[in-house]
């Protein structure tokens, strides 16, 4: 089966899983708007992936992604300094416009591996225009933070470092750099925000006593554990009664295994990493630089999300706020990845160099050649016959 079906199925396996797990974690409330929310979200994913097989990612120019790229920071911006950005949970990542909400710094997810791409394929003396997009992804993360999602900051900046370390030659100043905006990042929202300094310090609690982990986290455990290896059936879970919070988004992943158990991870693991490989091979065989460190920057940020939120629902971090890719709920995650993979896609099936072949160019001045003898036939020998011989 061709790399891009493989990546196609996957993902469409992902957003039946969570469909189903969606409508067993809200089923106990007043929540049937929701969850038809959720499944036209799925639908528009599905036909944003199908795009992917209609467009040739190629064709769109690089001034048009350098101003997405800017549009990300302006919204941002809007989102901080406006009545338009709405608060949830003590943090102001929403932008609202009438009945629609969504949340820029997830759009943004596609920019910093834009902008990472546009800054490795720049020529090193032109010096003004990558001082300018460093800003760019500066700013980002920077607005980023201050929302304050410092989940996602940390998540751009790692994306962006391991794109950087792929692809470039390894200074120390930077290395130094990413590090070094990554524990300021972290000591900052330590001591100025109170929300994340009380989960850090119950993580640090919880590492010494587990019976100290946030509440959250122990109701995540006690689902995943009651799950066993085959679970308690589709719509059997307990902790959805109001025990686990966030059920349906950040934490489905325990009512996923409280249901189906042991099983139901393993599935969800190969799925996933099904569709790392195969992106994965599609960036090694493409033959655009540019594409090819685009491919991997969305590989590497649909790697990490993925694994951080499998890692806070089984407590081996503290919790993020981020969801479980194409199965969590959440609209404006699903149409990010959705919009990541179509381009992964259209990369693979409109890579030129790959499904064209070149003929070889005539030699422009042969050397003649002189014309080849042929050896003249041997005469018939006449025999003489007598009449003696009759």
């Amino acid at each position: 089966m061709p790399l891009d079906k493989k990546i196609f199925y996957s993902i469409i396996g992902l957003i039946t899983i969570g469909c189903i797990f969606i409508w067993s974690s809200l089923s106990p409330y007043s929540s049937d708007n929701i969850i038809k929310k959720h499944y036209i979200q799925s639908a528009i994913a599905v036909l944003i992936l199908l795009g992917g097989y209609t467009f040739n990612v190629y064709k769109i120019k690089k001034n048009v992604i350098f101003w997405y790229g800017v549009t990300c920071i302006v919204l941002l911006f809007v989102v901080l300094a406006t009545p338009f950005g709405s608060t949830v949970n003590n943090s102001r990542r929403w932008l609202g416009l009438g009945s629609l909400r969504f949340q820029p710094s997830e759009f943004s997810k596609l920019a910093i591996i834009f902008i990472s791409a546009l800054y490795l394929t720049s020529t090193e003396t032109d010096k003004s225009r990558r001082k300018l997009l460093l800003g760019m992804l500066g700013a980002i993360i920077f607005l980023t933070f201050i929302e304050p999602d410092i989940g996602q900051a940390a998540l751009f900046s790692a994306a962006a470092f391991v794109v950087y370390m792929l692809y470039h030659h390894v200074k120390i100043k930077i290395v130094l750099t990413f590090a070094g905006t990554i524990i300021l990042m972290l000591t900052t929202a330590f001591f100025a925000f109170d929300h994340v300094k009380n989960r850090l310090s119950s993580y640090a609690s919880s590492l010494i006593n587990p019976l100290e982990s946030q509440y959250q986290v122990k109701q995540s455990i006690v689902g995943i554990a009651s799950g066993s290896l085959l679970g308690k059936g589709i719509g059997n879970s307990v902790q959805k009664f109001s025990f686990l919070p966030e059920s349906s988004n950040d934490f489905i992943l325990a009512i996923i295994l409280e249901e189906s158990g042991v099983i139901g991870l393993l599935a969800i693991l190969f799925l996933i990493t099904t569709i790392i490989s195969c992106s994965i091979k599609i960036a090694a065989s493409c033959q655009d630089k540019f594409m090819q460190i685009v491919i991997t920057g969305f590989t590497v940020i649909f790697m990490i999300q993925s694994f951080i939120n499998i890692m806070v629902n089984t407590a081996l971090l503290p919790p993020k706020g981020i969801n479980l890719p194409f199965i969590g709920y959440g609209g404006s995650s699903m149409i990010v990845f959705a919009s990541m993979f179509a381009v992964i896609i259209s990369s693979h099936i409109n890579d030129c160099p790959q499904t064209i072949q070149i003929p070889a160019e005539p030699i422009a001045n042969p050397i003649p050649q002189e014309p080849s003898v042929q050896p003249l036939p041997k005469p018939i020998q006449q025999v003489q016959i007598s009449p003696d011989q009759f």
